[in-house]
């Protein structure tokens, strides 16, 4: 469920995830969105998310790295996970690697996080899947 509660505060709301990106989309995970901000209106995001719609903090760093990007992921309700960024630059390569991985159909999880990975960090992927490698040779 898209998070309205955040339209007055945010530049753009998108859905992202395996939902979007995989064909057939898979009904047993979170729900993504990737939520753009002013930098000004990080706290109010903050105060809106934790106190009035049951958002609670989580930075996995199995997947990410946020010590080298300007975002924070919120798990609330309903399976909807929020990665709110204030950075255009990682939004903008966010959604480069979603456009990716749907255009690849990337059905495997670690082929996602190969690509996703090179695409905002420039993490190496010669190691990772073939599929992500050959999504690579493409561009």
């Amino acid at each position: 469920m898209k998070p309205d509660f955040l339209n007055e505060i945010a530049i753009s709301i998108e859905p992202v995830g395996s939902r979007v990106t995989c064909d057939p989309a898979p009904t047993d995970t979170d729900e993504d969105w990737l939520v753009l901000v002013r930098e000004k209106d990080v706290h109010r995001a903050t105060d809106l998310l934790g106190d009035k719609n049951g958002f609670h903090l989580d930075n996995p760093s199995e997947h990410y790295r946020p010590e080298q990007s300007t975002f924070n992921s919120w798990r609330g309700p309903n399976n909807t996970n929020l990665i709110v960024t204030f950075d255009p630059s990682w939004h903008y390569r966010f959604q480069t690697a979603t456009k990716l991985a749907k255009r690849f159909n990337l059905m495997l999880k670690e082929e996602r996080v190969a690509l996703f990975q090179a695409v905002l960090y420039g993490v190496d992927y010669s190691n990772r899947s073939s599929v992500a490698t050959q999504a690579f040779d493409v561009i």
